[in-house]
C-alpha cells in the first residue's frame, strides 16, 4: 500500500501554483501567509486595495475558500451607534439581504459591528478552471465593495478597510 501523503502534497502544491499564477497574471498583489489549519493561505489585494484571503484547508483537498472582509474603525462604529435602533436594524437587514442576493455567505453583520466577512467555497473534482476561479473571486470582491458602498452611501466616506483574516 502506498502512502497517500506525497500525492496530496503534490496536488496542493500544483493547485497553489496554478492559483498564484492566475492571480499574478491578473495584476493581484500576493502575500503567502501561514494560517493554522491550512495547507496554504494567500492574502490577495486587487488594484482597488480590496483584500481577499484564498486558502486550502487541511483535509479539504476539493475545496478552496475565498473570504473578503471589511473592518470598521472605532470612528465608523460610533457613526453606526448614533443611529436610532430602528434605523440601525434596517441598515443591517438591508446589508444582509444584499449580501445574500450576491450568493455569498457572511459573518459579522450583527451589532456591534467590528468586522464583516463575506465568503464562498469553491468545490472541484478533477480540475479547476481559471474562469471558474476568477468568477468566484470577483463575486467575493464585489461583496466587499457592496459592504463598503452601503456604509459610504449612509455615512459618507468612512475609513473602512479591507482585512486579511488569518484565523
Amino acid at each position: 500500500m502506498t502512502n497517500a501523503r506525497p500525492d496530496s502534497d503534490s496536488f496542493t502544491e500544483m493547485l497553489r501554483s496554478r492559483i498564484e499564477k492566475w492571480l499574478v497574471d491578473e495584476g493581484w498583489q500576493l502575500e503567502l501567509r501561514d494560517a493554522s489549519g491550512t495547507s496554504w493561505n494567500f492574502v490577495a489585494t486587487d488594484s482597488n486595495r480590496r483584500v481577499v484571503n484564498i486558502r486550502l484547508r487541511l483535509g479539504k483537498l476539493d475545496q478552496v475558500s475565498l473570504m473578503g472582509s471589511v473592518v470598521l474603525t472605532p470612528q465608523d462604529q460610533r457613526q453606526l451607534e448614533r443611529l436610532p435602533e430602528s434605523e440601525r436594524n434596517a441598515f443591517l437587514w438591508d446589508l444582509r439581504f444584499d449580501v445574500i442576493r450576491l450568493g455569498l455567505d457572511f459573518m459579522g453583520i450583527d451589532f456591534p459591528l467590528r468586522r464583516i466577512s463575506v465568503m464562498q467555497e469553491l468545490y472541484f473534482d478533477g480540475g479547476l478552471s481559471k474562469d471558474t476561479f476568477m468568477q468566484r473571486l470577483a463575486q467575493v470582491r464585489r461583496g466587499v465593495a457592496l459592504i463598503q458602498f452601503h456604509f459610504w452611501s449612509r455615512f459618507g466616506n468612512l475609513q473602512l478597510a479591507g482585512d486579511s483574516i488569518e484565523e
